[in-house]
């Protein structure tokens, strides 16, 4: 199966080589990784995220209802403002990473991660606000994510962007098309998500890259993300391991605990009470030839002790070669050896955070 979003067609104008995420035929690279990568860092570039979903909650229980399912706590924000979170069934098996916009009182938009079908939150929501006073629906968005130091001066005059605050959002147009403005990304830059209606998304593509010509912005495909989220410590699906919870993914923050009720509560409280079990952490290689794929397995002496969930890439900036895996809690310190195996012979790797860049945020919040 593959799919495609609205922005199919420019991506191969402008050259893109394509790769497959999660049945989304989506850009890997344009002209180089490299260049693409430098673009966000020092300057600007632009990604198409139309493959996520988002998914729209209005009505007056909307806000009760999405307590009850986040593990985050809507009462850190207000309206305008946009959180970070994960929705978890009451067992706290994960279920998705989201970020909630709260766009009114009464209105929110959940934009949640790849989804072949861009419906499985829907049913979810469906199923468990059934009988309350709700309204669940497909958004039917595209959009375009423009990330780097410079978006904000790219995007100033024509979005008016300067005094939006890091996770805000607001409604707007841009060259007369409807648009919502994010200020979020996921690459540890300043940056900021536009939305559109499908229909639009020739015309959101062209004013964009129009715009972006002032600070030589680049559009940016997969293989750059990669190199720019694993450096951050921004995790992608494969990291929300088997058995995981935002405890053992190092999510802890966007846990409250103060809530007195929300799905997962009572089996988290246990977690953190009783210990954990496994934890993700970063891992370090020293030989930058060996590139361990998820799954690949981790040992201490002859006994497995954990697996790989984000291969290991040589990040520019940190000048470091870097992945992710979950490990049993007693090998999670870092500085902790460890070895995988690679072609068939032991390779050692160092466990780490998996936090390497900018740990602080200054960069995005900037």
């Amino acid at each position: 199966m593959k799919l495609f979003t609205p922005f199919h067609d420019l991506h191969l104008a402008h050259g893109a080589r394509m790769q497959s995420v999660r049945h989304w035929w989506m850009p890997s690279f344009y002209s180089s990784v490299d260049e693409e990568y430098a673009a966000v860092r020092q300057r600007a570039g632009v990604v198409d995220y139309s493959f996520q979903s988002a998914i729209e909650v209005r009505g007056r229980d909307a806000y009760a209802c999405l307590q009850k399912v986040i593990v985050n706590d809507l009462d850190r924000i207000q309206p305008g403002r946009a959180i970070y979170t994960n929705i978890v069934e009451p067992t706290a098996r994960f279920v998705d990473e989201v970020v909630i916009f709260w766009m009114e009182q009464d209105r929110f938009i959940i934009n949640g991660g790849p989804d072949p079908r861009k419906a499985h939150l829907l049913v979810l929501f469906e199923e468990w606000f059934s009988g309350r006073d709700v309204k669940v629906s497909d958004l039917q968005s595209c959009f375009l994510s423009v990330q780097g130091p410079r978006s904000r001066e790219m995007l100033a005059d024509a979005l008016g962007v300067d005094s939006m605050p890091f996770m805000s959002v607001r409604e707007d147009r841009l060259d007369g098309v409807p648009v919502l403005v994010a200020r979020a990304g996921y690459s540890g830059e300043l940056g900021f998500e536009v939305y559109a209606r499908p229909e639009h998304a020739r015309r959101l593509w062209e004013s964009l890259h129009e715009l972006g010509r002032k600070v030589d912005m680049l559009p940016y495909g997969f293989a750059a993300t990669a190199l720019l989220a694993v450096e951050k410590g921004l995790l992608a699906p494969f990291d929300f391991y088997p058995g995981s919870t935002p405890l053992e993914l190092g999510l802890d923050w966007t846990v409250a605990f103060r809530k007195p009720s929300f799905h997962g509560r009572d089996e988290l409280e246990r977690r953190r009470t009783q210990g954990l079990l496994t934890r993700l952490v970063g891992f370090e290689c020293e030989d930058h030839g060996v590139v361990a794929a998820p799954g690949t397995r981790l040992y201490r002496g002859a006994r497995p002790v954990g697996s790989v969930t984000h291969r290991n890439l040589y990040g520019p900036t940190i000048r470091r070669n870097v992945g992710r895996a979950w490990v049993e809690s007693a090998f999670a310190t870092p500085g902790e050896v460890l070895e995988l195996e690679y072609l068939g012979e032991r390779r050692p790797v160092t466990v780490s955070g998996y936090r390497h860049y900018d740990a602080a945020g200054v960069r995005m919040r900037a």
